[in-house]
């Protein structure tokens, strides 16, 4: 179940089903990429109207506000 929710998180959001990308090496680099920035951005803390903002909004406010996109990438947890 686990990988469904995150397989369906990644294909709604990042829109990782439609990728035109043939080369099999190429697919999986994008897809590690686009886990990476999900998983950045359902940890970024951001709040609309007291309450937590959505992933798609986080992707829009990091295109529209480098502070906030700096932010996410300099307080992301290093394992």
């Amino acid at each position: 179940m686990q990988y469904t929710r995150g397989h369906w998180r990644l294909d709604v959001v990042m829109k990782e089903d439609s990728s035109e990308v043939h080369d099999r090496i190429s697919a999986k680099n994008l897809s590690i990429i686009r886990r990476f920035a999900l998983n950045l951005l359902s940890t970024a803390e951001y709040k609309r109207e007291k309450k937590e903002a959505s992933i798609p909004s986080k992707m829009r406010r990091c295109i529209n506000d480098l502070n906030f996109r700096d932010k996410i990438i300099l307080t992301m947890r290093l394992i």
